[in-house]
């Protein structure tokens, strides 16, 4: 079960202002400070660029997920300042 209050509570960016490293992870920018592009990023993983890739590859999708790569939240829900988490 989640025990943050919000799924945004486990995002430092939106927790306490610091980080967004996941924003410049974002090959086509479909993540901001303002949010995330659902629409952006769902025609990047399934466009033209990831079908000639996964053709090369012999699978259907390569998907992305940079954004989910080399960020502190990668491992574990990262330690912020104040809000006495621990």
């Amino acid at each position: 079960p989640r025990t943050a209050p919000t799924h945004l509570h486990n995002c430092l960016y939106h927790r306490d202002g610091t980080c967004g490293v996941c924003i410049g992870r974002c090959p086509v920018g479909a993540i901001t400070f303002n949010g995330h592009d659902k629409s952006r990023c769902r025609d990047y993983v399934y466009g033209a660029i990831p079908a000639a890739v996964g053709e090369r590859y012999g699978v259907l999708c390569t998907g992305c997920g940079l954004c989910q790569t080399r960020v502190p939240c990668e491992a574990a829900v990262p330690r912020g300042k104040g809000l006495g988490i621990p």
